[in-house]
Formats: C-alpha cells, sequence, structure tokens
C-alpha cells in the first residue's frame, strides 16, 4: 500500500467582474486568482478495492457530490479506471467560503493521478479533466498568480507584482456559489467599469500598478452578500482599521481579506482582529 501525504493552497479573488450569464446558465467572469498559505492536508491510501472519500468536516460531502470524488471518477473515465483509493481530507480551508477549498483539493488529487498512473498525460489534457470536474479546478494545476476569463476555467499568467500579504477574516457564515450568481442574475444589470481591452481588464491592471485597490478589489457578489450577511461590511471595516491597503471579498464569499505591506504588518492587525465573535481570522502569504 503506497501513502502519499500533500498540502492543498486556499486562492483569494483579487477583484471579480460578473460579464453576464451564458446560454448554459454558467456565468462569464473577470478575475485575479492567487494561492495563499492555507492549506487542507490530504492522505491518500493507493491500495484495497473501491473509492472511498472521508472528511473532518462532517459538513463537506464524501459521494458523488464531492469534487474529490468526482475528480477521480472523471479521470477514470477520461483516461484510466481507478480502483482502489482512500482518501482522508482534513479541513482548514474554511467551507463554502469563497476560497476554493474543494477545487485545490480535486486538482490536487489529479496530479497524484498523474503522475501514479499516466505520468506521459499531456498538461493541456489534464487542464481538460480539470475543467469537467470544476470552473476553479484548472487554476489549481499551475503555479502563480493568473487572470481567469471564460467560466474561470481560461487562464492567462499575471506578470503584474502583487501583494504578498494577507489578513483573512472569515465570519462563519456559508455562501454557495449559486446563490450569489442567482441573486447577480436577479439584479438584472451588467456592472459598469466591466469593459474588456483585449484580454485584460484594462482598469484592473492599471489599478494595480497604481495600488488603487478599491478599483482592483472590487467583487460584483459583494453586494447580495453583503446585504444579506452585514458581517461582511464589519469585518472589512475592522480590516481597514487595522490598517489594510486594500480590502476585498474573495470569490462568492463571505471570507474576506485585507492587503498589507509586509508581513509584519499583516501579523500585528491579525493579532488586534483575533477574538472576533463568530470569525476565524488567518495570516497568510501568496504560494506557488
Amino acid at each position: 500500500m503506497k501513502v502519499i501525504k500533500i498540502h492543498t493552497p486556499a486562492k483569494l479573488n483579487l477583484g471579480l467582474r460578473v460579464l453576464g450569464r451564458r446560454p448554459d446558465d454558467y456565468h462569464e467572469i473577470l478575475s485575479l486568482m492567487l494561492k495563499v498559505s492555507l492549506f487542507d492536508r490530504i492522505t491518500v491510501d493507493i491500495g484495497g478495492k473501491g473509492l472511498m472519500v472521508v472528511c473532518s468536516d462532517p459538513g463537506v460531502p464524501v459521494g458523488e457530490d464531492n469534487l474529490v470524488y468526482k475528480a477521480v471518477r472523471v479521470f477514470s473515465r477520461e483516461v484510466k479506471e481507478v480502483d482502489g483509493m482512500e482518501i482522508e481530507i482534513e479541513k482548514r480551508i474554511p467551507v463554502a467560503a469563497g476560497l476554493g477549498g474543494g477545487s485545490s483539493d480535486a486538482a490536487s488529487i489529479l496530479k497524484v493521478l498523474k503522475a501514479l498512473f499516466a505520468p506521459r498525460l499531456p498538461e493541456h489534457k489534464l487542464r481538460e479533466i480539470a475543467a469537467q470536474v470544476g470552473a476553479d479546478v484548472p487554476f489549481f494545476l499551475s503555479p502563480g498568480a493568473a487572470w481567469a476569463s471564460g467560466i474561470g476555467d481560461e487562464l492567462i499568467p499575471c506578470r503584474s507584482r502583487l501583494p504578498g500579504s494577507f489578513v483573512l477574516v472569515s465570519p462563519g457564515v456559508e455562501i454557495s456559489s449559486a446563490w450569489a450568481y442567482s441573486e447577480w442574475d436577479r439584479a438584472g444589470e451588467k456592472p459598469p467599469g466591466s469593459e474588456l481591452t483585449g484580454d485584460y481588464p484594462d482598469n484592473m491592471i492599471t489599478g494595480i500598478e497604481n495600488e488603487d485597490w478599491p478599483e482592483v478589489l472590487r467583487n460584483d457578489l459583494e453586494p447580495a452578500a453583503a446585504g444579506k450577511y452585514p458581517v461582511i461590511r464589519e469585518a472589512k471595516a475592522m480590516l481597514s482599521e487595522a490598517g489594510a491597503r486594500g480590502v476585498g471579498m474573495s470569490g462568492s464569499g463571505p471570507v474576506v481579506f485585507g492587503v498589507f505591506s509586509n508581513p509584519g504588518q499583516a501579523e500585528k492587525a491579525g493579532k488586534k482582529l483575533e477574538g472576533i465573535r463568530d470569525s476565524q481570522v488567518f495570516i497568510v502569504k501568496t504560494v506557488d
């Protein structure tokens, strides 16, 4: 029996623009995504019969609705049948929080499957499989930050210099992506400033270069989320008061984050925010 242990990182969306709903009911987006040092831990036992997924968080599905389970099944269908695997997920990334924990777990399992069972599989084929598992899964297959478009699966590496120190606040509520996008649909308006220049949102690039964080970090899903959960606005205000250069909500929320100039300032701010009722605070840095 072979045992493999892996750490899977969370992601942040530095800004999220929703451009519209597609005929297949997915949404076209633009976002700048990066990985941060908040990890789930996964143990993979190879051997035995069948596929079993277990998780430390009882709220996480462990059957066909689990993205890790789905990743193994799609790989088995598209590349090579995999039988005899037990996967244990130790959750540290908050669930339904806009941090992509499930997608990261699924991507890491796909990397393991490729290494063990199909080392010659082209990377583009692995990305195609990842896109079948979930829109955010391809992002976790590649290092570094990336501009995400399409449904989040069209990725271009980001060459801009980005901040490296963040404080995350998880307010203790869960928001499903489906609900967040349905609320955007219900609002019925395309947000201003979503224009494209070439492959990139020109105003976001300019915002990064000028450190115009309110422009860069704008999230079109935030108004509905903060309307339902005022704690999101409260957490952002506390991060600003703690010295953040900019504050934003990641993905469909509810996790919010503050951008800090260096690890020392992030550490100091994080300590100020510890003990917020029903919330978790994480001090993180970017990782590749």
